[in-house]
């Protein structure tokens, strides 16, 4: 699922990101988000652009920088239709909307099948490989990376 932009694409995301730029501070505020993937004819729900931004915007910044507005331009010009897909499943685990899983999610879904039941030992040893930042949470692109 690795995609990386054409020179052409980083020509035309990098002027787009300039127009949002404002104060030339090499970063756009998070409420223009929308509008600037607009431009690049990408349209997401303002809630399924949360959720992408949670791995890409660690700190929680009120805007971003040129190269995290990459990841997600290249994230979401990735196949639509299974981007859409996965999302679906993400948020099926995801039951408070937080956009990152916990492990009561986890074990609340995988417990709820007759066909699988998962103990804490193994439920820590699933998180131990996925959760690559290690911050007891699977967020969405190491979801991504779990189910592909």
């Amino acid at each position: 699922m690795s995609r990386t932009l054409s020179q052409e694409e980083e020509k035309n995301v990098g002027d787009i990101f300039k127009t949002f730029d404002s104060n030339g501070s090499g970063r756009i505020p998070l409420t223009v988000l929308g509008d600037a993937l607009d431009k690049l004819n990408i349209i997401w729900t303002q809630d399924d652009l949360e959720v992408f931004l949670m791995p890409i915007n660690k700190q929680n910044n009120e805007d971003i920088n040129l190269t995290q507005f990459k990841q997600l331009v290249i994230f979401c010009v990735q196949d639509d239709s299974i981007s859409k897909n996965m999302l679906q499943s993400f948020k099926l685990f995801d039951k408070n909307g937080d956009g990152k899983l916990s492990k009561s999610e986890i074990r609340h879904i995988l417990n709820s099948s007759e066909d699988f039941d998962i103990d804490a030992s193994d439920l820590d040893n699933f998180f131990a490989q996925v959760d690559a930042d290690q911050n007891g949470y699977i967020d969405y692109f190491e979801f991504i990376r779990c189910i592909s």
